[in-house]
């Protein structure tokens, strides 16, 4: 029976009134009568679903979200790649795989070790895997002699006269030298790097820099200062300290592993009876990456670092 709203109208100026809609029950679809809802009245015969064209944008809505053009999802693809990290490798076997595949680019790090662990061997690894791939290099010596480690570069097999002065450059800084040594370190060697736009850098080491300075608090500004500026510039730097006589897993002021993203740990292992030591390197610390936290031996070799990611020193 069809609704008669000629009783509830008194003349033409006059609007009916407004009914109250019950809630409409779960499960029960509302019918539809001009722009008047009722609530549906409970049907004995199965009910039928409104027309699909009626329905559809709804549940399409809810449930599918329209795909992008083809060219929009492919710049997202392209963004997405972009947030990787890119790696540099050291060019030492073992070690880059225990790195995730080596040093994040333009990160900071320290390779942290006692006499003899080849600290220096490390860095001059890292130097010449970055020349071979045709990279800009400099390295920075506060402790050997200029002519001693190019001497002990060409020992190694390094083709040290086919980069040096052209894509490898050795800076030899007097630590007895306050003044010269600080400035060159603060001022000089970002301006070096950035007129040679040099990718890898290594200070060998920056222990002797830490040093230099007077006291704790002045050394903490300092190294802070210093590796925030080194951040600034397009490049990986690898920093060498030694250890603390006290703490042997801790560098010589214990400020380095606090300031740098990756801290390679270099260190002797003795065997319990006392039948032999063992050379052994461990990622301690590596930000923006996940790394592998086992410690394994490696051998400085005449010509090579190999570090057996596959053994265990213990």
């Amino acid at each position: 029976m069809e609704d008669d709203f000629s009783a509830l109208i008194d003349d033409d100026n006059k609007k009916p009134p407004m009914r109250k809609i019950p809630p409409i029950q779960a499960g029960k679809p509302p019918a539809r009568m001009g722009s008047i809802i009722q609530q549906a009245e409970p049907l004995e015969s199965e009910w039928e679903s409104p027309a699909e064209e009626e329905w559809e944008p709804l549940r399409n809505e809810m449930t599918e979200m329209p795909k992008p053009p083809e060219h929009e999802r492919a710049a997202e693809v392209k963004r997405s790649s972009t947030r990787t990290e890119q790696r540099i490798k050291l060019g030492i076997e073992g070690l880059d795989e225990m790195l995730g595949g080596g040093l994040v680019q333009n990160s900071v790090t320290g390779i942290i070790g006692t006499y003899g662990t080849g600290k220096t061997t490390f860095a001059i690894n890292f130097i010449f895997e970055g020349l071979k791939q045709g990279e800009v290099c400099i390295l920075i010596s506060l402790d050997e002699r200029a002519e001693m480690l190019m001497e002990s570069i060409r020992r190694r097999g390094y083709e040290l006269d086919k980069y040096l002065d052209k894509t490898f450059f050795l800076i030899k800084l007097d630590p007895t030298d306050f003044t010269l040594a600080v400035n060159s370190i603060k001022n000089d060697i970002p301006t070096l790097i950035q007129e040679t736009n040099a990718s890898r850098v290594v200070i060998d080491p920056i222990s002797l820099f830490e040093g230099l300075l007077p006291d704790e608090a002045s050394r903490r500004l300092e190294m802070f200062k210093f590796v925030e500026r080194m951040r600034d510039e397009n490049c990986t730097l690898v920093m060498t300290s030694e250890t603390d006589t006290q703490i042997p897993y801790a560098s010589k002021y214990g400020l380095v592993e606090y300031l740098v993203d990756c801290v390679i740990l270099l260190r002797y292992v003795r065997a319990s009876d006392l039948s032999g030591t063992h050379l052994a390197v461990e990622v301690v610390k590596m930000r923006r990456s996940q790394h592998s936290r086992e410690i394994k031996p490696y051998e400085i070799q005449p010509d090579d670092v190999v570090v057996y990611s596959e053994a265990s020193v213990f």
